[in-house]
């Protein structure tokens, strides 16, 4: 007899085992300020120590739960560029399955400032690259979704895309975990019918 167990109010089969993540790859190049950081931003040349490493939402995440329990699945997306091939195998291979390349746009890019004490004080970025990871890619990997005990999703996917896995989610009675980051973009997917962003069980 099959077991189950309940996760975000959702009872879920004990052999369903592997979490989906659906987000951002990004590369993070962070530059922390040996310079004070002027009060007016004037063109000038600054010192700066910089650090490069695989960031994005979503990757972070995929990673982490990757490191803790041996297994995840990721959707995501990079560019047919350098900073794709370098972010590329910064990811670990079995992450790299559903991860798609892209020829036409750029990978995106975050470039972090920091303060002397370690402080962040703007992140500029390219996301342009997240609006390829379309619901018609998301509906072709709704395998991916019957088949985890959670959904994760961050705020860089399209209205379209959140849609998209959360009807997908719904459907199979999969609860999802949002990870908005920026509060300017958290609001996003409380902006679909209702009935789509009930399935969102945990927010962090």
């Amino acid at each position: 007899q099959s077991k189950s167990y309940i996760f975000g109010g959702e009872s879920v089969p004990e052999s369903v085992s592997t979490p989906l993540v659906i987000g951002a790859s990004i590369l993070d190049l962070s530059l922390t300020m040996v310079d004070e950081i002027p009060k007016v931003l004037d063109g000038a040349t600054y010192s700066a120590k910089p650090t490069e490493s695989a960031g994005g939402v979503g990757r972070n995440i995929a990673e982490g739960i990757f490191k803790l329990y041996g297994t995840a699945n990721f959707i995501s997306i990079v560019g047919d560029d350098q900073l794709g091939r370098s972010l590329l195998k910064m990811i670990p291979k079995p992450l790299r399955n559903s991860v798609m390349v892209d020829e036409e746009c750029a990978t995106s890019l975050c470039t972090l400032l920091f303060d002397k004490t370690g402080d962040c004080k703007i992140i500029l970025g390219n996301m342009d690259i997240h609006r390829k990871i379309t619901a018609e890619i998301i509906q072709r990997h709704e395998e991916l979704i019957s088949s985890a005990p959670i959904i994760v999703i961050d705020s860089n996917l399209s209205f379209e895309a959140m849609a998209c896995a959360l009807r997908l989610a719904q459907k199979h009675r999969r609860p999802v975990f949002f990870e908005p980051t920026d509060m300017r973009i958290a609001h996003k997917p409380f902006t679909l019918p209702r009935n789509l962003a009930e399935q969102i069980r945990i927010i962090s």
